[in-house]
This record gives C-alpha cells, structure tokens and sequence, in this order.
C-alpha cells in the first residue's frame, strides 16, 4: 500500500513539473520515498523526500564535489 501511495505522490508531482515552466526534469516517477532531480548543473541535485507517516515533505540539495582531471 505504501509503495503504490509513494508512486502516486510522484505521478501528481512529475506531472506538476511537466505543467509548469521549470529547471525540473520530468523524470518517471518509482515506488520510493525520494524523487531525486538534477537542475542543469554538473555536481548539483536536488532530492525531494516524502515522508507519508508525518504528512511531509522536504527537499535536499546535493553538491557533488567536482574534481579536474590532469
């Protein structure tokens, strides 16, 4: 029941991104508690986390160092 609610959560979500003008990609929404997004940026990712037990939602941003190669 959980997966197919968190699978749901990110339909409605990625169609919302795919509605509107946005940095977002659409990505295919899984059966997770994470959505995670890169916004266009090499080392840069943005994680969207539902929590569904306390009716929340939070967001996360990921930067990855970058290392130059010589």
């Amino acid at each position: 029941e959980t997966k197919k609610l968190q699978e749901e959560f990110w339909t409605q979500f990625r169609d919302e991104i795919k509605n509107r003008e946005t940095p977002l990609s659409a990505r295919k929404p899984k059966p997770q508690h994470w959505y995670n997004n890169p916004i266009g940026k090499s080392g840069v990712n943005l994680s969207f986390v539902f929590n569904s037990r306390d009716d929340e939602l939070r967001i996360e941003m990921r930067l990855t160092p970058q290392h130059n190669v010589s």
